[in-house]
């Protein structure tokens, strides 16, 4: 003989409820669970994109450096007497600024310029180069300075 179970209709406490009250989330809780993917999806592209302008600033100054160390090497291979004193680092002078396209796309992308201060007994290099697209923040420069003695 078989086990007979009778059912009296009640639930016990162990048993899940049935229903449309427990098939699932309601409207309001999935709004809210969308609300806040939303929020939390715009705060990381927000994030994505400083980024990516932060890498490029950073680019900036990286480039900007070797065009003035470039520069700077180039000036201080000079002899001291043939070095001609002149030039600004506020103004494009002839023989004392030139424009790089570093990419090669055609664009200026950095100015650079130099002065060249007889001091007597020794000469003041400055270069400067700012680059021409201010991506993120302020526009970049960098500016170096070197003293040559005379030999």
């Amino acid at each position: 003989m078989g086990i007979m179970s009778v059912s009296s209709g009640a639930r016990s406490p162990n048993e899940p409820a049935s229903g449309p009250a427990s098939a699932g989330f309601t409207l309001v809780e999935l709004l809210i669970a969308m609300f806040l993917m939303t929020i939390i999806a715009l705060a990381l592209a927000q994030m994505v994109g400083v980024s990516v302008a932060t890498n490029r600033a950073s680019t900036d100054y990286v480039e900007a450096t070797y065009a003035a160390t470039d520069k700077m090497e180039e000036l201080r291979d000079i002899d001291y007497v043939t070095l001609a004193a002149g030039g600004s680092l506020d103004a494009d002078i002839g023989g004392f600024s030139d424009i790089l396209d570093i990419d090669g796309d055609g664009n200026n992308d950095y100015t650079r310029r130099w002065l060249v201060t007889d001091l007597g007994d020794s000469k003041r290099i400055s270069v400067r180069v700012i680059a021409q697209l201010a991506v993120f923040g302020p526009a970049k420069d960098v500016t170096l300075v070197a003293l040559l003695a005379a030999s």
